[in-house]
């Protein structure tokens, strides 16, 4: 994570650095980024409701009309539509409930940047690393041939 607001301190020999993103402030996500949306299977639910439903002698008896412990046909089309209503009062809320983003390593194993940087500020300061790191090494290749000059000679 990169962030503007940084906060070090110290605590005997340990360094804590905390990094804060403050509200309002805009966030760039480098990597696998994906929203999931809730998702909600009607029939499925339904058909557990009632089955659970079954389960329950109380139940049972409340959608049971001639109250012969047994459900007929017109009792049951009952009970399926009690579950439906539950059902799709469930998946209202369920549906209703803000969607889920989640940031991942990439499939080929790079790994993901939050930062409060834009891109091109983040562009700027890498390049500027990778050239001091090759200028460093290009100095000590050069340092390095000119000692093993001066040594065989």
């Amino acid at each position: 994570m990169l962030c503007e607001e940084k906060e070090v301190n110290y605590r005997g020999d340990t360094r804590y650095t905390e990094e804060t993103i403050l509200e309002g402030t805009p966030v760039y996500v480098f990597g696998n980024f994906e929203t999931r949306n809730a998702k909600f299977d009607l029939v499925k639910h339904m058909q557990d409701i009632v089955a659970r439903w079954k389960e329950n002698p109380k139940l049972v008896e409340r959608f049971d009309k001639n109250h012969n412990k047994l459900l007929d046909f017109d009792e049951l089309i009952e009970m399926h539509k009690a579950a439906r209503t539950v059902a799709e009062r469930e998946e209202q809320r369920v549906l209703a409930s803000p969607a889920l983003n989640l940031v991942s390593q990439t499939d080929n194993g790079q790994r993901f940047v939050i930062s409060t940087f834009p891109p091109e500020r983040l562009i700027r300061h890498h390049r500027w690393h990778m050239f001091l790191g090759l200028m460093m090494f290009f100095g000590g290749l050069t340092a390095y041939a000119i000692l093993a000059v001066m040594w065989f000679h």
